[in-house]
C-alpha cells in the first residue's frame, strides 16, 4: 500500500481564477485554486514480465479481477483496446500511462523538484510570479509574488507556455539560473542557485490575534511528506504549542501512504484511521500503530472544494477521531482508492479497486466532509485568466467583459454591472485603475490592463484569505 494516483483533471462547476499555474521548484496551494487533481491509490511492486502474454491480455486479466465498478454495471471487455478499455468503464480515475508519462506523473504527485521555489502562471508578458516558498533560493534573492519573469538566462518567455517555461527554469541543481523579471514594472536581474526542494510540506510557528499557534500547509502527500510533518510536529512539541493548523485547501491527494504517515503521528495506538473495502471482500481496517504520538488541545483543519482523496483520509479522521474542527467548504467527495500495476513493456495501468470509507464507516464518496466551520468565500466565478483576442471597450458585449467589471468591483473601483455590457461606468473605473498603475490611460481594456489585474486580483486573495481568518477568529 504505497501510492497514490491522480485522476487527469479535477472537474467542478466552479470556475476558478487560477486556470493555467504551474509550480516551478514547488507545489504550492493557493486561495484561489488549482485545476488538476491527485487520486488515493496504493501501489503493487512490479512483477516479472510474462513474455507469452500480450499487454492487452495482463490489462485485461487485471480489470477483470480485481478493478471495482462502483456503478455496477456490465462491461464488455473483449471488445476494447487498452485505451478503449480504460475509455469504457467511464472511470475517470482510471487511466493508461506509458513509461515516460508514469516518470512525469509521479514526480508531480511528490511536488519535489530541482528548481528555484516559486508558483507561476502564464501571461502576456511572461510569467507571473504568484508564490514564493519560505526559504527557497527565490525567496533569498528577493523574488515576490507579483513579480514577472521575463527572460531566463537571456531567452525571452513571452509566449512560451507553461512547461516550456518549467524546463528553463528547472535544471542541474547547484547551478546558477539568471532570471530577469519587472518588479514594480521595473527590469531587474538576479542569479539564483537551484536546488531541490520538497514543496509538499511547509511549516512554521505563528503568532496572531494573540494566539500561537503551529501552521502546516500540505500541498500534496509525497513520498517526503510524512517525514516533514514529523519535523513541524516535533518543532511544535520543542516550543511547546497547544494549537495545530493543517491547511489542505486545494490539495487534491497524493500517496496514501504519505496520509497513514501523518494519521500514525496524530492517532493513538490501535485508532482505525480508516477502512478499505475491495471488490467481492469485508471492509478491512486500517489502524494507528504508533505508540508515541503528538497531542495537541486543539485543531483546526482548513479545507475546500479542491481538498479531495487523501487530504479527506486524513481531515475526515482527525475530524471524528480528535474532534479537529474542519473550517472552510465541503470538501470534493472522493471516496474511492485506485492501484497501479507496470506491464511489462514498463508502461502502466492505474485503475480503481475500492472504496475507502472514514472510522466511523461513513463513505463520502460524491458528498464530501462537511466543515465545521463553514466560510463563504470570495466570489471568483466568471474571473478568467484567458488572454483577450482583440481589446475591448465602450458599447462593446463580450463576457471577458464581466471577468473585467467582477476584478474592477473586487478592488474597489466601483459598483459595477457585471452583465459583460461596457458602459461608461466600466470605462471610467478601468481608467482609474490604469492610472493607477501607470498604465496607458484610455479606459480600453488591453492584454497590459489585463495582467495586471490579474496580478493585484491575486495579491488581493491572498491578502483576504476569509477561511485563514475565520479559523483565527474561532481560535480559543
Amino acid at each position: 500500500m504505497e501510492q497514490n494516483h491522480q485522476p487527469k483533471r479535477i472537474n467542478k462547476k466552479k470556475n476558478h481564477i487560477a486556470e493555467v499555474v504551474v509550480s516551478i521548484g514547488i507545489v504550492l496551494a493557493l486561495i484561489i485554486g488549482f485545476l488538476s487533481g491527485y487520486g488515493l491509490a496504493n501501489y503493487r511492486q512490479d512483477k516479472q514480465p510474462q513474455v507469452h502474454q500480450s499487454v492487452y491480455d495482463e490489462v485485461l486479466e487485471i480489470l477483470k479481477k480485481t478493478w471495482l465498478d462502483v456503478e455496477d454495471r456490465e462491461i464488455n471487455y473483449d471488445a476494447l483496446s487498452i485505451q478503449g478499455l480504460l475509455k469504457e468503464l467511464n472511470d475517470p480515475y482510471s487511466d493508461y500511462y506509458t513509461r515516460d508519462e508514469w516518470i512525469d506523473y509521479t514526480s508531480n504527485v511528490n511536488g519535489s523538484v530541482i528548481g528555484i521555489g516559486v508558483s507561476l502562471r502564464v501571461i502576456d508578458q511572461g510569467g507571473l510570479i504568484t508564490a514564493v516558498s519560505e526559504g527557497s533560493p527565490a525567496k533569498t534573492s528577493g523574488l515576490v509574488a507579483g513579480d514577472i519573469i521575463i527572460q531566463v538566462d537571456g531567452t525571452p518567455i513571452k509566449g512560451m507556455n507553461a512547461t516550456q517555461i518549467a524546463k528553463l527554469i528547472q535544471g542541474e541543481e547547484g547551478v546558477a539560473v539568471k532570471i530577469r523579471y519587472l518588479h514594480d514594472a521595473k527590469e531587474q536581474e538576479v542569479d539564483i542557485v537551484r536546488r531541490t526542494i520538497d514543496g509538499s510540506c511547509m511549516y512554521m510557528i505563528r503568532e496572531e490575534q494573540g494566539h500561537r499557534f503551529g501552521f502546516i500547509q500540505v500541498s500534496t502527500f509525497g513520498q517526503m511528506t510524512a517525514q516533514r510533518f514529523k519535523e513541524a510536529l516535533e518543532m511544535f512539541k520543542q516550543a511547546d504549542i497547544k494549537t495545530l493548523v493543517i491547511d489542505l485547501r486545494n490539495n487534491t491527494g497524493g500517496y496514501l501512504s504519505a496520509a497513514e504517515g501523518i494519521l500514525n503521528l496524530l492517532l493513538p495506538k490501535g485508532q482505525i484511521m480508516y477502512y478499505l473495502e475491495e471488490k467481492d471482500k469485508e471492509a478491512v481496517a486500517y489502524r494507528s500503530d504508533n505508540a508515541d504520538f503528538y497531542h495537541f488541545d486543539q485543531g483546526y483543519i482548513l479545507v475546500n472544494d479542491y481538498s479531495a482523496s487523501a487530504s479527506e483520509v486524513v481531515a475526515g479522521a482527525l475530524q471524528e477521531v480528535l474532534k479537529y474542527q474542519l473550517v472552510g467548504e465541503t470538501t470534493y467527495g472522493k471516496g474511492i482508492a485506485q492501484i497501479n500495476e507496470t506491464l511489462s513493456d514498463l508502461s502502466v495501468i492505474k485503475y480503481t479497486y475500492a472504496r475507502w470509507l472514514l472510522p466511523s464507516g461513513k463513505c463520502i464518496h460524491k458528498e464530501g466532509l462537511i466543515p465545521d466551520i463553514e466560510v463563504e468565500q470570495i466570489d471568483t466565478d466568471d474571473i478568467t485568466t484567458r488572454n483577450l483576442e482583440h481589446d475591448l471597450a465602450y458599447d462593446s458585449v463580450d463576457e471577458l467583459t464581466i471577468s473585467l467589471q467582477k476584478m474592477l468591483n473586487m478592488l474597489g473601483y466601483g459598483s459595477l454591472r457585471e452583465d459583460g455590457y461596457f458602459d461608461h461606468a466600466t470605462e471610467t473605473a478601468l481608467q482609474q485603475f490604469e492610472s493607477d498603475q501607470q498604465l496607458k490611460v484610455d479606459g480600453v481594456y488591453s492584454n497590459e490592463d489585463h495582467d495586471q489585474l490579474i496580478v493585484q486580483v491575486l495579491l488581493y486573495l491572498s491578502e483576504h484569505d476569509v477561511t485563514y481568518q475565520k479559523m483565527l477568529d474561532s481560535l480559543e
